[in-house]
C-alpha cells in the first residue's frame, strides 16, 4: 500500500483484502521457526479461520508466533516441521486501523464461511465502537 499511495494512487481507490482462511507448508526448514524458510511441500486443504481456531491454534505442538514486520500471526510445528500463515482477529484489528489512518477505500475479506464470528465482528468494530474485536472461543 505504501509503494501505491507514495506513486500517486488515491487512498480511496484502494482496498486492502483479507483472507479468512489460512494456507500451510510442510518440510519446512526450522530455521527462524520457518519463515521465510524454503518448504518440500504444500498442505493441500485451505485451512478456514474456524478450523485453525478448532485444531491447530494452541493445539498439538502448534505454536502461534507474531510476525513484526508483516503484522501478522503464523503457527509453527517445529516436530512435524508444518508452517502455516493466517490472520486473526489482532492482525485484522490492525490492517482497519490502518485502513482507517491512511483513509484507504476499505476492506473486503474472503471466505465468509471461514469465520465462527470473530473475523466479521472485529470489520464491524471498526464501524460500531460497540462492538468488540475480538474471537469466539
Amino acid at each position: 500500500m505504501r509503494r501505491y499511495l507514495a506513486a500517486g494512487v488515491p487512498g480511496e481507490k484502494l482496498v486492502v483484502g483479507v483472507p479468512f482462511y489460512g494456507r500451510g507448508w510442510r518440510g519446512v526448514r526450522p530455521e527462524h521457526n520457518g519463515r521465510y524458510q524454503p518448504y518440500e511441500a504444500s498442505l493441500t486443504e485451505e485451512l478456514s479461520f474456524a478450523t485453525l481456531q478448532r485444531d491447530y491454534i494452541g493445539r498439538a505442538g502448534f505454536v502461534r508466533h507474531w510476525d513484526a514486520e508483516a503484522r501478522a500471526p503464523y503457527l509453527w510445528h517445529a516436530t512435524e516441521r508444518i508452517f502455516i500463515s493466517f490472520e486473526d482477529t489482532q492482525s485484522l484489528a490492525e490492517k482497519v486501523a490502518y485502513v482507517r489512518a491512511h483513509r484507504l477505500g476499505g476492506l473486503m475479506f474472503w471466505e465468509y464461511s471461514g469465520d465462527v464470528g470473530g473475523m466479521l465482528r472485529c470489520i464491524a468494530a471498526s464501524i460500531n465502537p460497540l462492538l468488540q474485536c475480538r474471537e469466539e472461543s
